[in-house]
């Protein structure tokens, strides 16, 4: 599985004899996920931030990202 500039997923072609690029929607809700993973985590009673930014990140923002129990966060 191959993830395109457009951060869609794809199975390339070839794969099973596809002539084409198969789309694969899977990928895309891990993606995100993992992005979110990289800036906030939430386990067991505690919550850290930016426990895994990349160097490349180190400006931006998020704002929303929903924690276990019920809660939303952002930061800047």
């Amino acid at each position: 599985m191959l993830s395109r500039e457009n951060l869609l997923t794809v199975s390339p072609g070839g794969i099973a004899g596809a002539p084409n690029d198969i789309y694969s929607f899977d990928g895309n809700p891990a993606g995100a996920a993992g992005m979110a993973e990289m800036l906030i985590q939430n386990h067991e009673g505690y919550v850290e931030f930016l426990p895994c930014l990349p160097a490349a990140w180190k400006n931006g923002q998020f704002k929303g990202l929903c924690i276990r129990g019920g809660a939303e966060v952002s930061a800047q």
